[in-house]
């Protein structure tokens, strides 16, 4: 588990080095970001979350998390919010994720 968190990390930051060369000729042109570029990334993040939740599903705590998935949100509304927090956590890893692409592609 550790070693295919490893690697969907270095896969990641890897290919988010290789933007720059990969569009270089298109990032400079126009001021939006060119298409291909958002389906690059697209496709790497999601194969990265996939992978993480493929990891996480395969763990004991990790599948009763996603079987009581209805039940932490339910929770949510009674004042327990760890579930929830954990949910917001792969948006938010998202997010960083994001961010990290607008940086390469915007600067």
């Amino acid at each position: 588990a550790h070693c295919a968190l490893l690697a969907s990390s270095i896969f990641f930051w890897i290919s988010m080095a290789c933007i720059v060369p990969l569009f270089y000729s298109k990032i400079g042109t126009d001021s939006a970001v060119p298409s291909s570029a958002m389906l690059y990334f697209l496709v790497i993040a999601s194969a990265c979350v996939w992978l993480e939740l493929w990891v996480v599903v395969h763990t004991r705590h990790g599948l009763s998390f996603f079987q009581g998935m209805c039940k932490h949100i339910h929770n949510a509304y009674n004042g327990d919010r760890s579930g929830l927090m954990a949910m917001l956590a792969i948006l938010f890893s998202l997010l960083g994720r994001y961010d990290t692409f607008s940086d390469d592609v915007f600067t």
